[in-house]
């Protein structure tokens, strides 16, 4: 998921014997083209999966499934995204799906093994010209059972190993996407529920994965456990995403 530990290292292959975890365990990393065509200007998340009724290291099968069903969530989410910020054409957005073997806890010594590199697009995207910054973006936060977290039980706000997030950037900026409060531009309900009724929408799919019984989850590099979402929410103020922004079309000078 968004804010999780950097890249493992991409192999081909890799000796399933040597690591950590019988379970099948996937690493999404969904990259939506934007409008510049440049591909460091991307809207990137990358989000994790756990497969309980899977052993073994993930199968090329059942990462294409996961392609269809997060697919379906940017498209079930495009409704409050622009065309002036991200392509809609078909093909403009890249999935790709990793067979994440995990090392020892907190050794940095995960391989991600590439099982499927495909495309995807979002048809429904709202055609509205009125585009939020570039830079705005919803964070759709998820987290694990804070529990056998001593200094957070009962707290619903467990430590950041327990905690994922994907930002969604590429937004619209009409009535319904965002409101006047107290002089200030905050995203409405409506926005962000479209993003939970997704996400919902999501871990429903997920769990009907053929033979995987796959589920959202936060992957933790410290302690090496992958463990599966509990709980999601939006909040009703807009985060930033690392962005180049707008390229500039014009420069205005004085001369001293």
């Amino acid at each position: 998921m968004g804010a999780g530990p950097g890249p493992a290292p991409i192999v081909d292959s890799v000796s399933f014997s040597a690591y950590t975890d019988a379970m099948s365990d996937y690493r999404v990393m969904a990259a939506l083209g934007s409008r510049s065509g440049l591909e460091e200007d991307r809207m990137v998340n990358v989000w994790h999966v756990r497969t309980p009724a899977e052993v073994g290291p993930g199968n090329a099968a059942t990462a294409q499934e996961l392609v269809f069903r997060y697919a379906s969530f940017y498209q079930d989410i495009s409704s409050i995204l622009s065309i002036v910020s991200l392509r809609e054409t078909v093909g403009a957005h890249v999935m790709k799906v990793y067979s994440l073997l995990k090392g020892a806890p907190g050794a940095a010594d995960d391989v991600a093994v590439l099982l499927v590199d495909d495309t995807f697009s979002t048809p429904n995207i709202s055609q509205t010209s009125e585009a939020h910054v570039a830079e705005a973006a919803l964070c759709l936060s998820m987290l694990a059972s804070p529990q056998q977290v001593p200094e957070f039980q009962g707290i619903a706000r467990p430590r950041s190993r327990r905690r994922g997030r994907a930002y969604i950037g590429g937004l619209n900026s009409t009535n319904a996407m965002s409101q006047s409060v107290n002089g200030g531009k905050r995203p409405t309900l409506a926005a962000r529920d479209v993003i939970l009724d997704a996400a919902v929408t999501l871990k429903t799919s997920l769990a009907a994965v053929p033979l995987a019984s796959a589920e959202m989850a936060v992957y933790s590099r410290t302690d090496g456990q992958m463990r599966p979402v509990t709980e999601i929410y939006v909040d009703d103020a807009y985060d930033t995403i690392r962005s180049r922004g707008l390229a500039p079309t014009t420069r205005t000078t004085r001369i001293f």
